[in-house]
């Protein structure tokens, strides 16, 4: 079993106008007992990766609740319930902080929701994956 959580956050500096984009993952596979935190920071106006970090660990360093959004690795963390989410992604070594709060627009979706309400063949077994497609937000 494999859960991952993928926020992907589009952002402009007020100061200068620029365009930012901010990826953020958190993972766990329980085959394996490993997790795996991963973020990147692209400056699109620039088109370049400024930043970027990417830990496969041992699944005790990432803790997670059921039934809930409450992702915790070292100092980054992601919870919430729907519709409202906070976001905060430390890292000391690069010395990026960065802290968001959104609010959902629309109600979760899942792929191919209208044809197997999101239920996905892999091999003798089945996956889902569901995303929010409209949030608002602030850093």
């Amino acid at each position: 079993m494999k859960e991952w959580w993928t926020l992907e956050t589009l952002f402009e500096t007020i100061e200068d106008k620029r365009k930012w984009n901010l990826m953020t993952s958190f993972a766990y596979v329980m085959e394996t007992n490993t997790c795996f935190f991963h973020y990147v920071l692209f400056d699109i106006t620039s088109k370049k990766c400024v930043l970027d970090k990417d830990i496969d660990d041992d699944i005790e360093k990432l803790s997670h609740k059921k039934d809930k959004l409450d992702l915790k690795y070292g100092k980054s963390s992601v919870s919430g319930l729907y519709p409202t989410y906070h976001i905060h992604i430390e890292d000391e070594e690069k010395g990026f902080i960065a802290d968001m709060d959104y609010k959902a627009k629309s109600v979760p979706h899942w792929i191919a929701q209208d044809k197997t309400n999101g239920f996905l063949p892999i091999g003798l077994n089945y996956y889902r994956y569901g995303f929010l497609p409209n949030c608002s937000g602030s850093c």
